[in-house]
């Protein structure tokens, strides 16, 4: 997505190069605030969540697919076009599946919410939900557990590149795979444990959302009470 709210890319939705702000704006004539997910989500648990304290953030969106937002210095980190945090399509497989964005072996074909439905169907499970999967688990059937240590063990992977990228105090992790923290929350920190190199993985915390499914919601709350005050603010300056 650019900063000037076009959609340049989603492929789960696949939708590229869109103007949604445009469009909204013609519809409805008001003011349309447009912003990638992953990023309104880091902002939410910022300002009102798990993220107060911390300056350096990077918010792990892990639902059918995967997104990343980052905060870093305090400020909402969008790169040169507003595409930054496009690390689901991180290759952690060369030359493996291929991914909806065109890419080969991406980090979200392993540990998304998607990939975990789709290995629990190739294990008999049929038109299965997260809940049901949860429910499983919770009562002790070995396939939900090993499936949802795979899960972890995979966001693992991922978590570690992005200590060793980012050097964070933080990664949280939302949306809604955040609600099975009891059953992948050990693999993920194990895995952290094995492959992480010593610093990094001795300072950041590695967190569940405090806004829960709200974390989106509260996030673009923020953006938009912001801008209103900004605007406001400039144009009494103005007269």
């Amino acid at each position: 997505m650019t900063n000037e709210g076009e959609i340049l890319l989603a492929p789960n939705l696949g939708w590229k190069k869109v103007p949604l702000q445009q469009l909204l704006h013609n519809k409805y004539q008001i003011p349309i605030t447009v912003e990638n997910e992953a990023n309104a989500g880091a902002y939410g648990e910022k300002v009102y969540g798990i993220g107060q304290k911390s300056q350096e953030i990077v918010y792990t969106s892990i639902s059918i697919g995967i997104g990343v937002g980052l905060i870093l210095d305090g400020k909402l980190y969008k790169g040169l076009r507003g595409f930054s945090g496009e690390l689901g399509h991180m290759t952690i497989k060369m030359d493996e599946d291929p991914c909806r964005c065109g890419n080969k072996g991406c980090w979200e074909l392993y540990a998304s919410e998607q990939a975990l439905l789709d290995q629990a169907e190739a294990l008999g499970y049929k038109n299965v939900t997260l809940d049901q999967l949860m429910e499983a688990a919770h009562n002790g059937e070995e396939k939900a557990l090993q499936l949802f240590e795979d899960l972890g063990d995979y966001l693992g992977v991922g978590i570690t590149n992005i200590i060793h990228i980012f050097n964070p105090e933080q990664v949280v992790i939302g949306n809604t795979v955040s609600i099975a923290e009891r059953y992948i929350l050990p693999a993920i920190e194990k895995r952290i444990e094995r492959n992480a190199i010593g610093f990094n993985k001795n300072d950041v915390q590695i967190n569940v959302a405090k806004l829960k499914k709200h974390s989106t919601v509260l996030g673009m709350v923020a953006f938009i009470v912001e801008e209103f005050f900004h605007t406001n603010v400039h144009e009494l300056i103005s007269e």
